[in-house]
This record gives structure tokens, C-alpha cells and sequence, in this order.
């Protein structure tokens, strides 16, 4: 089963590098299927989502991929997709805005559409580490025992806590023994956003499931937030059937 998982992700890999922000869109790409999966949208709203619009428009992109994922996909007989949506800063400004739940009809969409709209984080630090542990520890249990694990973290670059050379040695070291921990549950999708990512972007790749290049990809652009990284989470969820994508 470990290998039908991998096909999987060899798929996506194929899908994200045809599906080049420069040469082609989203659109054109056309599924074989959906299998069934069990998500969680983590979403960075710390202090450097502040400027401009940022939250607005990753609430919106967030918003746009539960509208996605709805969309129908053939007979089935269970949902395709569990969803839930988890919102992060600091260590004590964090929340479950929807715990897992089946999107099967319009009312639940419309519902979990609505809680990402209303919610409201405090901005504060990157705790990312916590916002792991927290997912993983509450949220996944939630989740179906027969069908895989995603986590789309969706951040703006910095995604440890702190600003003196030793709180981020230490945070990043954190960081990434729960981004392990995750990794033994769940495939970890990071998906980086803005233009200040160079300084990050090898963090949020090891973060990554490997290879990162089936589980990594950025925006620069915020203008094209809203409309890229839906397509992009829809492209990488494409896979085989449902009984080759079983968990191992």
C-alpha cells in the first residue's frame, strides 16, 4: 500500500509542473478522479499578515477551496472530502474555525464557507510548531481511519517564532520535530505566499512532505492568491481510485 500512496504523490508531482503559473492554467488540467481525502486548511495569520489585505485574501482562497472541493465528482458512497480549518499566530492565539466535518451538501459548505468569513485571529508570532502539534493532536482523530491524511498550510514566509539567533535555532528545531511527528499521520502540502519567501523557502520545503516538489508551491503574487492556490490544492488532491489510496 506504502507504494500505491507514493503514486499518489507522483501524480501530483505531474499535475503541479504542468500546471506552471506562467504557462497554464489551472483549468486546463483535467482530473482522473478525486479519492477520498481528509483536510485541513492551516492558516498563517500572524502579525506579517497584517499589511494590506493579506488575511481577506487568504480567507478568500481558503473559502474558494471548500467550494472546490464540493464540487461533484461522480457517485460515491461516502463524501468525498472531510474538511476542517484551523487559524495560527501565536502560541495562545490559535483556533479550530471548523472542526472536521463531511462536505456533503450545500448547507455545510455554505456553513464551514460562513466560519472562515467570521473568523478572527489576534496577530501575533509564528507559532507553527504549536499550530502542528494542535492539528495533529485534536484535529486528525476527527478524521475517517480508512482514507489519507492533507494538511495545506498555507503561510506567508516566516514560520517559527522569535527574532534572536537562538529562540529560532530553537523554534526552528521544534518546527520541524512536529513537522516529523505530522509527517508519520498525514501529508503536509505547504504552500507559500507573497513576495518575501526567499529568506524561508527551504523551511517551508523540509516542513514539506518529500518530495518537496510534489508538496511545495509559492505565489508571489497576492493579486493571484484567490484564484491560483484553489486550483493548485484541487490539482495535487487528483489521484487514482479510491482502493489505491488507502493509507499503508
Amino acid at each position: 500500500m506504502a507504494d500505491q500512496k507514493w503514486l499518489c504523490l507522483v501524480l501530483g508531482t505531474v499535475l503541479i509542473l504542468g500546471f506552471s503559473s506562467q504557462t497554464q492554467s489551472a483549468d486546463s488540467t483535467k482530473p482522473v478522479c478525486k479519492s477520498p481525502t481528509d483536510i485541513v486548511l492551516m492558516l498563517d495569520q500572524s502579525g506579517s499578515m497584517k499589511e494590506g489585505e493579506r488575511v481577506a485574501v487568504v480567507k478568500k482562497a481558503a473559502q474558494e477551496i471548500v467550494k472546490t472541493l464540493a464540487l461533484p465528482t461522480g457517485s460515491s458512497d461516502k463524501p468525498i472530502y472531510r474538511v476542517g480549518v484551523y487559524m495560527y499566530s501565536g502560541a495562545a492565539e490559535q483556533k479550530i474555525v471548523q472542526q472536521m466535518i463531511d462536505l456533503k451538501d450545500k448547507k455545510t459548505v455554505d456553513d464551514v464557507v460562513k466560519k472562515i468569513g467570521e473568523a478572527n485571529v489576534h496577530h501575533g508570532q509564528t507559532h507553527t510548531d504549536t499550530a502542528l502539534k494542535n492539528v495533529r493532536e485534536k484535529m486528525l482523530p476527527k478524521g475517517r481511519s480508512d482514507v489519507p491524511n492533507t494538511v495545506v498550510m498555507i503561510a506567508d514566509g516566516q514560520i517559527f517564532k522569535g527574532d534572536s539567533a537562538d529562540v529560532k535555532k530553537k523554534a526552528v528545531e521544534s518546527l520541524f520535530a512536529e513537522a516529523d511527528k505530522m509527517k508519520k499521520e498525514a501529508r503536509i502540502f505547504a504552500m507559500g505566499i507573497g513576495e518575501k519567501l526567499a529568506e524561508f523557502r527551504e523551511q517551508l520545503k523540509k516542513v514539506a512532505t518529500q518530495p518537496s516538489s510534489a508538496n511545495y508551491y509559492e505565489v508571489s503574487d497576492w493579486k493571484k492568491v484567490e484564484k491560483e492556490v484553489p486550483s493548485v490544492i484541487s490539482a495535487t488532491l487528483t489521484c487514482p481510485p479510491a482502493a489505491e489510496c488507502k493509507k499503508p
